[in-house]
């Protein structure tokens, strides 16, 4: 019998951070990751003012970034849970996305696996079963970190709305890059880049991953990966829109 489980991400404001946290360990949520990130959604950046003539325009604006997993029968719990605790009413509280995972999580410390989820119900758990209005794609982007300014200018010239952006390191086929330094070889495994999420419903994927393709491009190792992967479910935190219109 499959496993059932689910993969919230919750993008919010930094500062909710102590209560969603206090919020899921009340509810015995057994692990989260939590990562400071950046991005835009509706808001699509903001304007910070410097001074009596000064401006700053803010495009990516600070959030965090939670990942969790869970059974998916405590779904419907979490959301109930957290929703009104992340509220504000103002625009940039964020969203979640669920994607649904069959198969199995074992602890390292142990190798055994995570208890299963003996309570699911397909007829009550409405977030995770009933299926969307409009297919979701989470689309993936992992590139240069001096790629961010054009790559965002073009995607929001396709309508793309929102959009986290996280730094990270990694290596692709060029297993990282040898540098001589004062006359020595030094070998970095690991390289700074940038992850690029988008979640997109009416934007066609294919136009996403052309942008992309055309801004990032050099011919050259290191340009970076693109992965697509299909969300079940959207909730906007400030308003409780679900799936397209929470895009």
């Amino acid at each position: 019998m499959a496993v059932h489980y689910t993969k919230m991400t919750i993008i919010t404001r930094r500062d909710k951070f102590p209560v969603l946290t206090n919020a899921l360990l009340d509810l015995n949520i057994e692990g989260m990751t939590a990562t400071e990130v950046t991005g835009n959604g509706t808001e699509n950046g903001q304007i910070q003012y410097v001074g009596s003539d000064g401006r700053v325009e803010i495009l990516l604006i600070p959030k965090i970034y939670v990942e969790l997993v869970t059974t998916a029968s405590k779904v419907s719990l979490i959301l109930k849970t957290i929703l009104p605790l992340l509220q504000t009413g103002i625009v940039g509280d964020g969203k979640i996305f669920l994607e649904n995972i069959e198969g199995e999580i074992y602890r390292i410390s142990s190798g055994e696996k995570a208890g299963e989820d003996e309570e699911f119900n397909e007829e009550s758990e409405e977030f995770v079963m009933s299926a969307a209005a409009k297919p979701m794609t989470k689309i993936t982007i992992i590139t240069r970190k001096e790629k961010m300014k054009e790559l965002r200018k073009e995607l929001v010239a396709i309508g793309v709305s929102g959009m986290t952006v996280t730094n990270v390191e990694g290596c692709g086929r060029q297993h990282g890059v040898t540098k001589f330094v004062e006359g020595i070889s030094r070998h970095t495994g690991l390289l700074p880049k940038i992850k690029v999420e988008i979640v997109v419903c009416s934007v066609p994927v294919q136009d996403v991953i052309d942008t992309a393709q055309k801004v990032l491009g050099t011919g050259s190792m290191g340009d970076g990966k693109i992965f697509t992967s299909p969300i079940a479910h959207a909730i906007r935190v400030r308003t409780g829109e679900t799936d397209d219109a929470a895009i």
